[in-house]
């Protein structure tokens, strides 16, 4: 997997160093932008803070692969490679004409909590709340301070469990989180934890030239999966234990992620039948599995109600193409659940000490609906 940090050297050289412009500075879209960066108490720093702030971040982001004495730029062998980074995310991509101008659009997203089932720190239906932000801002964030974690999706905090923040793509009526009340679309979602390997899903991103927020979900690179005795036996019309090729068919089958072929076949039955507090499960022994998700901003809102004559007819659609872009563009399962429009995602966070976390922003054309 591609790195979770990104190192920096001291002796990076400054922008004048490299003779460049600020066009060939990967902050200068987000500057442009008017990324509003947040202080410690949660307030916009003044412009003079900001200005500062994105200067160093000019001088010492940049790529570090050449050599530039007598102002050649011949790459050197055993010199690594130095991504650009914003916050804890990797910049990856190529700017495209007018992204600097999208990055200062505004976009409409639910945000809420949600802890566990009857937990009364849950964020209830009815009170999703729906700021209104710049996709720079909502990008850039912000700080932790107190209990209150670090926000922005360039941003991977630590955190003691996965739940908590959410977020959801797009707009309702009343604060509700449901398919029927959502209003408004302003990213397409894909949650993948199907063995689909992160390193090449963003080369193919890249490769698309795609606008995509990525970033690996709280257990990531976990091993072992959990099945439902009695789902598994039922699916498969057998009264007796699963052998290992029928568990394969049924993960290829019948199990929502839809595993990629590559992780079905790298597992094998652990336990037949264990006794847990969600009943009797089939345990099985898997490769580790990468857990990842991919936003993809679109270039304009969709309203759904538009889509088509009636609404199930639109919420249709839609499932149509999120399905699409997984299958389709990036050729890849995903987790089916996506395809309703208000579905939550976690934000990103990581268990305190982990190394196998990553976050990243592939610079791209955003996505069109239409296409």
């Amino acid at each position: 997997m591609t790195s979770t940090t990104t190192t920096q050297r001291s002796d990076a050289p400054t922008i004048s160093d490299l003779e460049a412009t600020p066009e060939e500075t990967i902050a200068n879209p987000f500057a442009e932008a008017g990324l509003n960066l947040f202080g410690l108490k949660g307030e916009p720093k003044c412009a003079e803070e900001y200005a500062a702030i994105l200067q160093d971040y000019a001088e010492t982001n940049v790529i570090n692969i050449a050599d530039y004495q007598d102002g050649c730029r011949e790459v050197l062998a055993a010199e690594p490679e130095y991504l650009p980074s914003f916050n804890d995310a990797e910049i990856l991509g190529t700017e495209p004409e007018g992204f600097a101008e999208f990055l200062g659009r505004e976009a409409t997203l639910l945000v809420g909590e949600m802890w566990g089932a009857r937990d009364r720190r849950n964020t209830l239906d009815g009170d999703w709340k729906s700021p209104t932000m710049t996709w720079g801002q909502w990008i850039g964030g912000g700080v932790g301070s107190g209990n209150a974690p670090a926000w922005g999706f360039s941003r991977h905090p630590e955190s003691k469990n996965k739940a908590g923040p959410c977020i959801v793509l797009g707009s309702s009526v009343g604060g509700a989180r449901k398919a029927k009340a959502m209003t408004s679309m302003a990213a397409a979602g894909l949650d993948v934890d199907s063995g689909a390997k992160l390193d090449d899903v963003l080369e193919t991103i890249e490769e698309l030239g795609l606008f995509c927020i990525v970033y690996t979900s709280y257990n990531n690179g976990t091993t072992g999966l959990e099945l439902k005795r009695d789902e598994v036996l039922r699916k498969l019309k057998v009264a007796r234990d699963p052998t290992e090729a029928e568990i394969k068919q049924y993960l290829r089958e019948f199990d929502k992620n839809r595993y990629e072929e590559s992780f079905i076949a790298g597992c094998s039955i652990s336990t037949q039948k264990k006794q847990t507090t969600e009943g009797v499960k089939i345990i099985l022994d898997t490769p580790p599995l990468e857990k990842f998700r991919l936003i993809f901003p679109l270039e304009t809102p969709v309203k759904l109600i538009d889509l088509a004559d009636t609404q199930q007819a639109s919420l249709d659609l839609w499932e149509d193409k999120i399905t699409g872009l997984a299958q389709n563009v990036l050729g890849i399962h995903f987790d089916t659940s996506c395809t309703d429009p208000s579905r939550l995602f976690y934000t990103a966070r990581h268990p305190k000490g982990s190394e196998d976390w990553y976050a990243a922003v592939v610079m791209g054309t955003p996505l069109k609906f239409d296409d």
